[in-house]
């Protein structure tokens, strides 16, 4: 080959070396300083198997692209025919091909990103129970995100100030006892166990129904004890016997629901439930998987025999999803939520508090900057289990951080409401305090969504949370 083709060969490889570097390399880079100088934590994993790379990148480009210049150096000199340098010269005549070869491996591996891609590829093989503490982590969700070459990322990272935010926030309300009430889901006192489990369950149903069908926003107070207070007669609707008996005679469940709960609602001033077909097949089917598997009482979704007396709060999570439109992250913790509140299963040992997932909470996450992205990241679907998570985690890290300011802060409002959180009796306090703030943080949220309040972000019609242009 002649020299002038191999000069021409090392020009394009010092260029494109050069540029990749500068472009591509720092564009990745800048994303990342991007998030931090917005308070985003990254953490050690993701900076050890995607922001380092880019370093030895950027090292190894510009390594190469000086020995394509070295070597291009030679070549030019021995077009002319100068006789110094020949040090030169010979770099040039036995490595030229070298050096192009190389430069274009380390091309391709960059624009794949190959140093993460492999280890990322080789761990999504891996089942999550494996490595739990990695593969559901919001430091493994972001370099999946960054790493991803064929589309914009779109990482979603917890950030400790606006976190900071959202505590105090929740502290001012809990404390005062400023915060909303009307969707709080009191107690009802009258029923038995089993038909307050009933109770909640189909009142969670009905709340989901909302969403599903696009009813409308609503009061959940008013609505949830207009629902526990259903009866015929002296008999609740929701009484097991009941249920069996109303399949039994092919009774619309669902028409005997509005028929007895509309008149309440309609004197709290709220909108009555609808008529619609789809919501009684819903109902229908819902109280034949009751009766056929728990005996027609939701209390039994948490025992591990209907005569047994030993409940575990995750099988309950777990059977709830065979329900209609229980499958999803909002509506299963939320029943639990209240079962238990309602001591549906006294004395259980709640274990750690499962936060409901709302695409409203996440758009307040986004707003209050408790979890940032880039500016150029549009909207979320949020419909992931890995998106979903780390809305649930930043939930979990603003209670700890009211946790340790309750504990902690010598102050006497502080301390009069944790000595009131461990006075009631049946959950741990931990468990107390997160269901307070969850419902503290709720509250605002769906608030906001109904006025579109949201700081940045909107929730449009498809539960998306949007960017406000």
């Amino acid at each position: 080959m002649r020299e002038i083709e191999k000069v021409i060969g090392l020009i394009f490889q010092s260029g494109t070396d050069f540029l990749q570097a500068v472009k591509q390399v720092e564009g990745r880079l800048s994303r990342i300083r991007e998030i931090r100088d917005r308070g985003g934590q990254l953490g050690s994993w993701f900076c050890l198997s995607y922001e380092c790379p880019q370093y030895i990148y950027r090292l190894a480009l510009v390594l190469c692209t000086i020995a394509g210049l070295s070597a291009l150096s030679g070549g030019v000199l021995e077009i002319f025919n100068v006789r110094r340098l020949t040090s030169l010269q010979l770099f040039f005549d036995d490595y030229w091909l070298k050096i192009v070869a190389l430069g274009l491996l380390l091309l391709l591996i960059t624009y794949v990103d190959g140093i993460t891609r492999v280890p990322v590829w080789a761990l999504s093989c891996l089942p999550t129970r494996w490595l739990p503490s990695v593969l559901e982590s919001p430091a493994w969700f972001n370099v999946r995100q960054y790493s991803n070459v064929l589309e914009k990322p779109k990482p979603l990272v917890i950030a400790q100030i606006g976190v900071d935010r959202l505590a105090d926030f929740a502290l001012v309300q809990l404390v005062s006892g400023s915060y909303r009430t009307e969707h709080f889901a009191d107690k009802p006192t009258d029923l038995s166990t089993d038909e307050r489990a009933n109770a909640a369950l189909f009142g969670c149903l009905l709340e989901q129904e909302h969403y599903v069908r696009r009813w409308g926003m609503r009061e959940w107070r008013p609505f949830y004890a207009a629902v526990a207070g259903a009866r015929e007669g002296e008999v609740s609707v929701f009484a097991p016997n009941f249920l069996q008996a109303a399949r039994r005679e092919a009774r619309d469940y669902y028409a005997i629901i509005r028929e007895l709960v509309n008149p309440h609602l309609t004197i709290a001033r709220q909108e009555p439930l609808p008529d619609s077909g789809a919501v009684a097949e819903d109902v229908m089917k819902a109280i034949d998987l009751l009766n056929a598997m728990y005996g027609g009482s939701a209390a039994n979704l948490a025992r591990t025999s209907r005569t047994g007396n030993h409940v575990d709060l995750r099988l309950a999570f777990e059977r709830v999803e065979q329900f209609p439109h229980f499958s999803g992250e909002g509506m299963r913790p939320q029943f639990l939520k209240i079962a238990v509140r309602w001591d549906v299963w006294p004395g259980v040992a709640t274990g750690n508090f499962i936060y409901p997932f709302s695409s409203s909470l996440a758009a307040l996450f986004l707003g209050r900057e408790a979890v940032v992205t880039l500016r150029e990241v549009d909207q979320f679907s949020f419909k992931s289990t890995e998106e979903r998570r780390i809305v649930r985690e930043a939930m979990r890290q603003t209670v700890s951080t009211v946790d340790r300011r309750l504990r902690t802060v010598d102050r006497k409002d502080y301390q009069a409401f944790y000595a009131e959180l461990q006075a009631k009796s049946g959950h741990p306090v931990e468990w107390e305090l997160a269901e307070h703030v969850d419902f503290v943080l709720w509250s605002e949220a769906y608030e906001l969504g109904r006025h579109d309040g949201f700081d940045n972000w909107r929730v449009d019609e498809n539960k998306f949370v949007v960017r406000k242009k």
